[in-house]
């Protein structure tokens, strides 16, 4: 009997055919890795997105109860009423990001107790990246008063801005505009007024006085001073002749009395930086001076102080007698206290503008350059060239109870 023919596969079938699998399997992995990509890609911008609007919806709650203050059902107040700023912000300049502390009761819905708490927000750098905090402070009653843990809201926070959206700018004699006590404009023809608004900055400068709260002749100091070869705490005044108003001649003391007071309807008041300062001397004057127009009642004789910078035990000071030098160290010029002009970002007893920068996890080639929008709020300008995604998210809080 004649055996049947059994062919097999040749040698070149084989590598064909090998061939044809290998493109198909790589064809095949390259579209679930595309896929794969791009689905992170996705879940990476829709975290910044979430993230986004968790921090957003917190900062507005948070703002909009900034000074409220609890009644029980017979409208009485369980702590006296909160002194000084309602809502503070501390300005970054041009770096990021800036802080904001805000001030409000609390009733807990269980227990029926009720506390007064401080709420802070601030960004600080981990690892490579920043990171947005949320610390809650117990400051009343003084029985349950403690300090609380900052607690990780985010991460790859790029920038947090917070700003005053009604300061426009007008076309006003020398770009100032003149305020009276209740922060109403008044003509530049007003021959009394409280405050000045530089429409440049949307800054509201304290007008010094010949007398009282305001008075110009009146001396302050940050911490600590220097005399008689010792240093002498920040309880401690200077009540000697040129020294008129010995009650509150510390910069913390002097600041919390004019929020109190509520100078032109604004209550977060407070030593101006180096940057705030220095923008409003004529410079094309040696030496430098201010615009008397505006600021009457101006005091050439000794230094004027700025905030201490952020993180650092420095303060900034612009001495007109001398010629306007900067970048003192701090311990280094308080031989006596020195004048000061108080500073205000705006009446943030309205509105305050967020506005954040998220930057994504992961790097997505190819690299790009990266500009903070324009119509972005703050003076922080963003300028980086890398893979990393970014968006900017932007809102509006009342603040109710200012």
């Amino acid at each position: 009997m004649k055996p049947s023919n059994q062919n097999g596969f040749t040698l070149v079938e084989l590598l064909v055919a090998l061939a044809v699998g290998t493109i198909v399997i790589a064809g095949a992995y390259g579209s679930y890795d595309i896929v794969t990509k791009q689905y992170e890609k996705i879940e990476d911008v829709s975290a910044m997105h979430t993230a986004s609007r968790s921090i957003l919806r917190m900062l507005k709650r948070d703002i909009q109860m900034a000074g409220f203050e609890w009644r029980d059902s017979s409208g009485v107040k369980p702590f006296a009423t909160i002194g000084g700023a309602l809502l503070t912000i501390v300005d970054s300049e041009n770096s990021c990001c800036d802080k904001i502390t805000v001030i409000y009761d609390e009733e807990n819905r269980v227990t029926r107790k009720t506390v007064r708490v401080r709420i802070t927000y601030s960004v600080a750098t981990y690892n490579d990246r920043k990171r947005l905090y949320r610390q809650r402070d117990i400051i009343l009653p003084t029985a349950s008063a403690r300090t609380g843990v900052k607690a990780v809201l985010a991460d790859y926070i790029e920038d947090l801005q917070f700003t005053n959206p009604d300061s426009g700018s007008s076309n006003n004699v020398g770009g100032y505009v003149k305020l009276d006590n209740n922060g109403k404009t008044l003509p530049d023809s007003a021959t009394k007024w409280s405050c000045v608004k530089d429409n440049k900055t949307g800054l509201i400068w304290e007008v010094k006085t010949k007398s009282g709260l305001h008075s110009y002749l009146d001396h302050f100091t940050f911490r600590y001073w220097r005399q008689w070869g010792r240093w002498w705490g920040s309880d401690k005044c200077l009540g000697y002749p040129g020294y008129p108003d010995t009650t509150h001649c510390t910069t913390s003391a002097y600041t919390g009395r004019v929020n109190t007071e509520g100078l032109c309807g604004i209550r977060n008041w407070k030593l101006p930086s180096k940057t705030q300062l220095n923008g409003i001397r004529v410079i094309n004057r040696s030496p430098p001076t201010i615009d008397t127009n505006f600021f009457p009642n101006t005091n050439w004789t000794r230094k004027w102080w700025t905030a201490p910078t952020p993180g650092q035990t420095k303060t900034w000071l612009l001495d007109f007698f001398t010629g306007g030098k900067w970048g003192r160290d701090l311990f280094d010029v308080l031989h006596s206290a020195v004048f000061i002009r108080l500073v205000s970002t705006g009446d943030f007893g309205q509105m305050v503008a967020i506005d954040l920068v998220l930057r994504s996890r992961y790097k997505y080639e190819p690299e790009r350059l990266y500009t903070k929008k324009s119509y972005t709020g703050g003076n922080y300008n963003i300028k980086v060239t890398d893979a990393y995604k970014r968006a900017e998210y932007s809102t509006l809080a009342l603040v109710r109870n200012n």
